[in-house]
């Protein structure tokens, strides 16, 4: 049985639906594009860059709700077996 208040201690952030990291760094992405020039079509391009980056952290968010964590969890592991120390 999962009790309500476990549920909610353990249940991720999200900012409509994607995790507010990932909509941060978008954000920053489509502002670096958009500030590049002054065309309109700039402006352009950095929505639909931020549409489609946002859309990716929200399929991403589906597959792992913790994915900015894990995948810094998993930079940081080394490995611990390598084959070219053991054949020494």
């Amino acid at each position: 049985m999962v009790r309500p208040t476990s549920r909610a201690l353990n249940k991720p952030l999200l900012l409509l639906g994607i995790d507010p990291k990932i909509v941060s760094i978008s954000l920053v992405i489509a502002v670096i594009i958009a500030a590049n020039s002054d065309a309109m079509s700039a402006r352009v391009i950095a929505g639909i860059v931020f549409l489609l980056l946002c859309a990716g952290g929200r399929r991403l968010a589906k597959f792992e709700t913790n994915a900015p964590a894990v995948i810094r969890l998993l930079w940081k592991q080394k490995p611990i077996y390598d084959p070219l120390k053991r054949e020494r």
